[in-house]
């Protein structure tokens, strides 16, 4: 359905929000959810741009495929975990699980990967 490699670089969001508003209109999934799904991708991709490269940006790989009557999209880095420094916010996790019906953090030494799940029927989120 969507697969990108892109550079771990700000600019890199404006083709991804406009990928992922093709997947949702292809979808079917409209209004609230749809921005659900775009601020959750949105904020996989801005982390992975912030942390997982120390100085020099590598590339991000995206993913969304439907599995069942669900929606799972990866986002995933070939960077090093940055644990969260003390005073920071860390809203961005907490953001994702909030829009999300599900996320995953998988950390390794290879890199991270966040995997989002949106469970659908007929383009709306299944009751939990």
């Amino acid at each position: 359905m969507l697969d990108l490699s892109l550079r771990a670089d700000p600019a890199a969001l404006h083709e991804v929000r406009r990928s992922v508003v093709g997947l949702t209109d292809q979808l079917g999934i409209h209004g609230e959810r749809a921005q659900e799904l775009q601020m959750a991708v949105g904020e996989a991709l801005s982390n992975a741009i912030a942390h997982a490269y120390a100085s020099t940006p590598g590339l991000i790989h995206l993913r969304a495929r439907c599995i069942g009557a669900d929606l799972v999209v990866e986002v995933e880095d070939h960077g090093r975990w940055q644990p969260r420094r003390p005073g920071r916010k860390g809203y961005g996790l907490r953001l994702m699980r909030a829009l999300m019906d599900h996320v995953r953090v998988n950390s390794t030494a290879g890199g991270t990967t966040v995997t989002l799940r949106l469970a659908l029927r007929n383009g709306h989120r299944k009751s939990r």
